[in-house]
């Protein structure tokens, strides 16, 4: 991150953030698929969804990311219930007709005030494990 500076009389005033924003999308997919999504920072759900969905939520140095995923109502034998998250969380679980996953938990540093964090979290009835 470069802070925004401007030449203010004598002095140069730098604008420095304090947090950095947490991109996160919810994707659901595939025939009959029934998912729902519920975001945590900080032990607190501040994102709950069972839609496509996709929002940013300002988070702060030393804050902890987790995500709670499930997916059910894959009822084709041939398919399976996948709930996983790609970006700063790489998780997955899968299953023959419903999952659950509670993933990992990221911890924001200060290398990640001033940028964007990016979470994509899916809910998939597919073909196999993904």
């Amino acid at each position: 991150y470069i802070p925004s500076c401007n030449y203010n009389g004598l002095t140069v005033v730098c604008d420095t953030p304090s947090t950095a924003n947490l991109s996160w999308t919810f994707n659901e997919s595939g025939s009959g698929v029934i998912g729902n999504m519920d975001l945590y920072v900080n032990g607190s759900v501040v994102e709950s969804r069972s839609t496509n969905a996709s929002g940013i939520y300002p988070v702060s140095m030393g804050d902890s990311i987790a995500v709670e995923v499930t997916t059910y109502g894959c009822t084709n034998p041939d398919e399976k219930a996948n709930a996983y998250t790609s970006g700063i969380i790489a998780d997955s679980a899968c299953n023959t007709s419903s999952t659950y996953l509670f993933s990992t938990t990221y911890i924001v540093t200060s290398g990640d005030i001033g940028n964007t964090l990016t979470l994509n979290v899916f809910s998939r009835c597919d073909g196999g494990c993904i």
